[in-house]
């Protein structure tokens, strides 16, 4: 019933583009322990049918992947979206769609994910705006994972290559807070404050 039930609200998606939440939503709400396998399948499968698979169609699948944990998939997916616009939308910035997708991981302590995630919007799209939010983003997976000598590496990066003040102001802060809370260096703090 749940193959079904799927290939309805993605036969509706295909008529309505701009009804992605809404399906999405629908289809996610039939996830449990069981359905889970079912529905992903029913959403590949839909997928492999289409010629070009639509911006919509590859976001249900990847939100499906993170749905039952498959984030690693879920991270080609993402990266697989930048590629892709909404059929509703007429401009959307590069690298959005990694930037949300680390950001869901860091907040979901999910944090190897959220770093390649960063690493691989920061590789690839050095002139979205979500480049300085995506190294600063970086450098706090990177403290959150206990990694840092990294993060430092990280924030020296921003401090030296960012023109937006604000960013530079936050990774100057990060970087004090790692050497003064983190690794009991009050020293070199007070040489970065």
């Amino acid at each position: 019933q749940y193959d079904r039930a799927v290939q309805e609200f993605l036969h509706y998606l295909d008529r309505n583009p701009k009804q992605l939440r809404y399906t999405q939503e629908r289809i996610l709400s039939l996830f449990n322990e069981d359905s889970g396998p079912v529905i992903l399948a029913e959403v590949e499968k839909y997928i492999q049918q289409s010629e070009a698979p639509s911006f919509e169609l590859l976001q249900i699948k990847a939100n499906c992947l993170k749905k039952i944990g498959r984030f690693e998939q879920a991270l080609l997916v993402h990266a697989q979206l930048e590629g892709l616009k909404p059929a509703h939308s007429k401009n959307v910035p590069s690298g959005r769609e990694l930037f949300n997708f680390a950001n869901e991981m860091q907040r979901a302590q999910q944090l190897e994910i959220a770093v390649s995630a960063y690493r691989e919007l920061i590789a690839k799209w050095p002139r979205s705006p979500y480049f300085p939010a995506a190294q600063v983003g970086l450098a706090e997976s990177l403290v959150q994972s206990g990694k840092y000598s990294e993060a430092i590496a990280s924030l020296n990066e921003i401090i030296a290559a960012n023109r937006n003040a604000n960013y530079v102001l936050r990774a100057h802060l990060l970087k004090g807070d790692i050497y003064l809370k983190l690794l009991d260096q009050p020293q070199q703090a007070l040489d970065v404050f």
